[in-house]
């Protein structure tokens, strides 16, 4: 066999290598979604031969559907007209994108409004916990809760003015489930001199999405601190417009 025989056959080898794996990679995609149902078990292993990142975005699109499949109408922003992997995988990518640039607007907007505020008060989540709800004097259990989300927050003066009181509520974002307020913040325990912190227990309420943001991975969720009135030892009050 000459050298162009051998190179062409070689070419021809490659070719075909590369149109097998094609191939294959559009089988996959074309795998249909297990419709009405967010179990995955029956496609398990077809998952198993996308790309990680593929197979994430696939699981994302089908918890965000809830197994929903509507082709047309519904929020075009929003929307659940996936059929395969491949249309899932566009769609979740796709939903991702505008969330993010939505997510930086909203950002952007916030700064601007409550950066008055934010330079003079911090609030930060220390820990987060599902416990059980506890006694209440001159309360029965039958009036109280079984468990209430127990945070431990601390609020922080990063400014240089003593800050006298202060309102604000810290929320949670995850997902696409709307927030969830970890604690309304009405007062503090003492007057905040420059750099000065105190940290306490604020009690919450628990229910299904409550119980939901909890297992969901530290790193996924978004703990916002929104500061409304300060008060200062100077008799200045700011308020978040």
């Amino acid at each position: 066999m000459d050298i162009s025989t051998r190179t062409r056959l070689l070419f021809l080898i490659a070719a075909i290598a590369f149109g097998w794996i094609i191939f294959k990679k559009t089988a996959v995609h074309e795998t249909e979604l297990p419709f009405g149902s967010t179990d995955l078990t029956s496609v398990e292993h077809r998952l198993d031969k996308l790309e990680p990142e593929e197979a994430r975005l696939v699981r994302a699109y089908v918890t965000r559907s809830n197994g929903d499949y509507m082709p047309m109408g519904g929020d075009p922003d929003n929307n659940f007209n996936a059929r395969n992997f491949g249309d899932a995988i566009e769609n979740q990518r796709a939903y991702e994108i505008r969330t993010a640039a939505r997510v930086a607007q909203a950002e952007a907007e916030r700064e601007a409004r409550l950066r008055p505020l934010l330079d003079h008060v911090d609030a930060t989540v220390v820990s987060m916990e599902i416990t059980t709800a506890p006694e209440r004097s001159g309360s029965t259990r039958g009036n109280m809760p079984a468990e209430v989300l127990r945070s431990r927050i601390r609020v922080a003066n990063v400014g240089e003015d003593t800050i006298e009181s202060l309102s604000g509520t810290l929320k949670a974002y995850y997902g696409a489930f709307l927030p969830i307020t970890i604690c309304w913040i009405s007062h503090v325990p003492k007057p905040l001199g420059r750099w000065d912190s105190v940290e306490f227990d604020c009690l919450g309420r628990v229910d299904g999405a409550t119980r939901a943001m909890m297992e969901t991975p530290e790193e996924s969720v978004r703990i916002e601190w929104e500061p409304q009135r300060l008060k200062l030892a100077d008799g200045r009050e700011l308020v978040g417009r």
